[in-house]
């Protein structure tokens, strides 16, 4: 007989897609490739043209030898079995079809690859003739994670496979010299159900065990298939313990409730407080996204204004406190979209206390933009929460709303481009100075090298600006400016010549760029302007050549000033430098709007670099740097560096602040020095110990430079204050990861107490099972 019905290989390899792990898996290799051979010494082929679905396309398979007994009415085709339909592939010592009994049997070496990348393996299958239902003995399924399940007999009825005493298992089975090894830990159980059509996997009568020993009877559960994009369940359990809460433990429960949206339900439980619940939602449009996540409970807040509150010290009983963190953005159409975000929380220590976050103020915002290659507008708004022990509600600003245009275009006369700019701003407050105000500017530039090499690039500027203000004696003096209706109007003019001279050193490619920029603008009317956007100003490399140096649009530097400065860059193979260095002076200036401690200074400006050297992605180290102008002390010092690989790895980062600034301007940012220490050490392929601390290296004598920082501390006797070294907080941990398993323990400590969040000890626990959670 030349033909064989070819419909009894369709659907061979979709009897399991859950695989198990046992210590067969370890003496099963690579299967062999199911692609015809070419030097077979015998071929039979049979193949179909029946048009359908893609389950009935055509199916070919090869074999040494055909034969059909026409007494029994059995076909057998035997000797290096291949068969392929669609993307399904299998292969056996032997395939045999016994029509009477309508039963399919493929026996010896039995490998089937599913379209999904699945792999079983087994000794023997029986099948339907349409190789849909049936069952397998001894069976070994490898996904295509690497995750393994074996079972003593594998059944598939209506699209649903069980397994009869199962076992699963994402661990290795095989050593690095390809023997066989107990997997770290499986999950053994009376019956493991895949059901495809509820994208899960369902275990019976479950049990962990590690190392080969049950250590827990675990209930009936169940997590989504391999073929799932999302299902629900329980997601990876958190266990901590701190100070105030004592031990905590929640357990995420993850609700699929529709292809485009998700639900994420958490509940707390404290030993020395009272439970709390978290929630997180999810939701997908055609056009963009949205989530909303928080959490709430009961308890009594402290002040955070008291350095050790005690309950009290608290006017308020027992009440619900919690958060609220949401965020989205829509894509109405290629030019527009819409943004926002809200995040507010209860009372200044809940999300220390609830170890959520550490931010000293949250800040709620909603933006309209409109973006084209050569225009750009925008209507915002944003709210301020501040969390700081000194901030007042009612003094936190509010922007609604804040309008913005701009829009740029080539200059038809002289080759440069014209920038147009119109803004507006309505900032309000519920106990302090509310401001609007309004301005429009345009501004040329102009960029040309000159035949030696030298790039030139003229700037003009002129902008009108109108503000009101209203209860500007609530604002400190330096910022309130004058109260009711004010105008002013700016003009500058600026050239910028820089002349960069290119060669090679010392194996590599060297650039030096020395650089010059005169700019010029007629007196302003600034200390009349109320200041709500410039007042955090300290002189840095990357604002020293800007055409205004103030951070916002509410102060503008006048006068006349050249700023001089070059940078040098050097490059070879895994090795990079970079540096600049600078400084301005002022030439002609009315009065001084630059405080004393910002750099800038009434004619000399203090020395500003930056230095960063690299070698390939093993070291890189970056230098932040002003000096003083007259002395060289340094004024203010940033230092980060990394240094490692990816497993193992050094940072350090250190900050140095001697401005000796106005603490008018900055009271929270005087004399200070901090200290930042993190890595993580690879003791061994899989074992890592992890750490981080915050040191405040402040002096005794930095203090004395600015005796007004103890107000942050409630007017602590300075002696009580940071000597030189000072922690803030540390972390120190352990970890074990490999492919199939997450094992850590994290200790951490915090020296400082705001409110209900104590200084103390917290340790977390981290367990996770690879491959078993959404």
């Amino acid at each position: 007989m030349k033909y064989l019905r070819t419909d009894m290989l369709t659907a061979m390899p979709l009897i399991l897609s859950s695989i198990f792990l046992s210590q067969a898996a370890a003496e099963t290799g690579t299967p062999p490739s199911v692609a015809p051979s070419s030097d077979q010494t015998a071929t039979n082929k049979a193949s179909t043209s029946d048009a359908g679905s893609k389950k009935e396309a055509p199916i070919t398979f090869e074999a040494d030898n055909l034969v059909y007994d026409h007494d029994n009415d059995i076909v057998t085709v035997n000797g290096k079995v291949h068969a392929v339909q669609n993307e399904t592939r299998l292969s056996a010592d032997e395939l045999q079809w016994d029509r009477k009994a309508d039963k399919v049997t493929a026996t010896g070496h039995v490998i089937i690859i599913q379209e999904d990348g699945t792999i079983s393996y087994s000794d023997k299958a029986d099948l339907d003739p349409h190789l849909k239902d049936g069952v397998i003995q001894n069976i070994l399924l490898v996904m295509q994670n690497g995750s393994r399940m074996a079972a003593n007999k594998a059944t598939r009825v209506n699209d649903v496979t069980t397994l009869d005493m199962a076992a699963y298992t994402p661990c290795r089975v095989i050593n690095d010299e390809g023997c066989p090894k107990t997997p770290l830990w499986r999950i053994s159980a009376v019956k493991i159900i895949r059901d495809p059509n509820k994208e899960k996997v369902v275990f019976k009568s479950p049990r962990l065990d590690v190392l080969g020993h049950t250590i827990l009877k675990l209930p009936n559960f169940s997590y989504p298939d391999q073929n799932s994009t999302m299902s629900s369940g329980l997601l990876i359990p958190h266990i901590q313990r701190s100070k105030m809460n004592g031990f905590e433990f929640s357990v995420p429960y993850y609700f699929r409730l529709a292809p485009d949206r998700d639900l994420t339900l958490t509940p707390y439980i404290f030993t020395r407080a009272d439970p709390g619940l978290g929630a997180k939602y999810r939701q997908l449009f055609s056009k963009g996204f949205f989530q909303i996540e928080g959490m709430l409970t009961r308890s009594t807040p402290l002040p955070a204004e008291s350095q050790n509150p005690t309950l009290a010290d608290s006017n308020a009983h027992s009440k619900m406190r919690g958060y609220i963190n949401t965020n989205g953005k829509f894509q109405i159409d290629p030019k527009w979209s819409l943004t926002g975000s809200i995040r507010l929380t209860t009372d200044k220590t809940f999300l220390r206390r609830y170890d959520f976050a550490w931010d000293d103020r949250l800040r709620s915002t909603l933006n309209l933009e409109r973006i084209t290659d050569n225009s750009y507008f925008s209507v915002a708004g944003w709210v301020i929460q501040g969390l700081r022990p000194t901030d007042h509600s009612g003094t936190q600003p509010m922007a609604l709303p804040i309008i913005d245009w701009r829009m740029r275009m080539p200059d038809p006369w002289l080759g440069g481009e014209f920038s147009f700019q119109a803004n507006s701003m309505n900032l309000t407050r519920i106990t302090g100075q509310d401001t609007q105000r309004a301005f429009a500017s345009a501004e040329w530039n102009l960029r040309k090298y000159t035949p030696l090499g030298q790039r030139v690039t003229f700037t003009a500027l002129l902008r009108q600006d109108l503000y009101h203000s209203s209860g500007n004696a609530l604002t400190s003096e330096l910022y309130r400016g004058s109260s009711g209706w004010q105008q002013r109007g700016i003009a500058a003019g600026a050239v910028d010549v820089s002349w960069p001279f290119a060669g090679e050193a010392f194996g590599g490619n060297q650039v030096l760029t020395p650089r010059v920029q005169i700019v010029t603008s007629p007196h302003v009317r600034n200390l009349s302007i109320p200041d709500e956007d410039s007042r955090s100003i300290d002189l840095q490399d990357t604002n020293l050549f800007s055409i205004n140096r103030f951070p916002g649009y509410d102060r503008w530097e006048d006068g006349t000033r050249v700023t001089y400065g070059g940078e040098y860059t050097f490059h070879r193979p895994r090795f990079s430098f970079y540096g600049n260095v600078g400084q301005s002076m002022r030439i002609i200036t009315e009065d001084e709007i630059f405080p004393q401690g910002t750099g800038f200074n009434r004619h000399f400006s203090d020395y500003v670099g930056r230095a960063t050297l690299s070698y390939g992605s093993f070291f890189k180290l970056t230098e932040r740097i002003r000096l003083d102008r007259k002395t060289l002390a340094i004024r203010r010092q940033e230092v980060n560096a990394t240094i490692g690989s990816k497993r193992t790895y050094l940072m350090v980062g250190y900050l140095q602040l001697s401005r000796d600034i106005d603490t008018q301007l900055e009271p929270d940012l005087g004399n200070y020095r901090e200290l930042r220490l993190g890595g993580r050490i690879q003791i061994s392929h899989y074992w890592s110990i992890f750490g981080s601390t915050t040191v405040d290296m402040t002096t005794k004598k930095d203090q004395r430079a600015n005796q007004q920082q103890a107000d942050l501390y409630n007017n602590t006797n300075s002696s009580l204050l940071s000597d030189g070294f000072q922690p803030v907080r540390h972390r120190l941990g352990i970890e074990y990861d490999d492919n199939c398993l997450t094992l850590g323990v994290t200790w951490r400590r915090d020296y400082s107490t705001v409110g209900d969040s104590r200084r103390g000890n917290s340790f977390m626990l981290r367990f996770a099972l690879k491959n078993m959670n959404s």
